[in-house]
């Protein structure tokens, strides 16, 4: 099982390379990749995740663009530390969105056509690295959570396009790259049965339109389900 998992890491970061240029970010996301392939070969306890995400977004006009919700799900690794600290690295498909067909938002959008109501749907593969705080009551315990996460755009998703890529001649609209922070808490029934609610802040402009000094950042709070082995 180990053996296999280390495997589609390794796939996953070979499919990076070869369709994109080398780059800080990409030798950030290979740093991640690979403490999850340790925590992996650490024998820590393995599992499964998966949950809803009820996404936004924050911006510096003060004015937010409803989101669009999603779902995220993977696997993670729990590797015991010392004095009840916790690191648990993940590898997960999830969902960010945002509804971009109200008027309110036209400005924001001006330089690029891409108003529809179903908005725009981004697709990323995660690296979340949590370091938690475990407290054992009975047979439960519960989890302070703290960390950060690095995502890869597999596709932004609009009406008829994939705004990841260069449109007409005109640079992406999004970033494919982002990364952020994550707080929360869960709860741990029996050792191998976990719910979890975190928030994740994105730190990047994932829109960014220099001219006109508008951008936003991606915002998610999520509920989450797991087992480990």
């Amino acid at each position: 099982m180990y053996y296999v998992i280390c495997k589609i890491i390794i796939c996953i970061f070979a499919y990076i390379s070869k369709n994109n240029h080398f780059t800080i970010k990409k030798y950030l996301f290979t740093i991640a990749l690979s403490l999850l392939t340790y925590c992996v070969s650490a024998q820590g306890h393995f599992g499964f995740q998966g949950g809803v995400n009820f996404n936004g977004t924050w911006n510096n006009k003060g004015v937010y663009p409803e989101g669009k919700n999603g779902f995220h799900l993977g696997m993670f690794v729990d590797v015991e530390l010392k004095n009840n600290f916790y690191l648990k690295p993940s590898l997960l498909y999830t969902q960010r969105g945002v509804d971009v067909s109200h008027a309110h938002l036209g400005y924001i959008f001006s330089s690029q056509v891409i108003y529809s109501s179903e908005g725009v749907k981004f697709h990323y593969l995660q690296v979340p690295v949590e370091v938690n705080y475990r407290f054992p009551i009975g047979p439960i315990s519960v989890d302070a959570i703290a960390g950060g996460f690095l995502s890869y755009g597999l596709n932004a998703k609009g009406k008829d396009a994939n705004y990841f890529e260069p449109q007409d001649g005109e640079d992406a609209m999004f970033k494919r790259f982002d990364a952020g922070f994550r707080y929360g808490f869960g709860i741990h029934l029996f050792k191998h049965i976990g719910i979890s609610a975190y928030c994740d802040k994105s730190l990047v402009k994932v829109f960014n339109d220099k001219e006109h000094n508008e951008y936003f950042n991606h915002s998610s709070y999520q509920i989450a389900v797991s087992y480990a082995f």
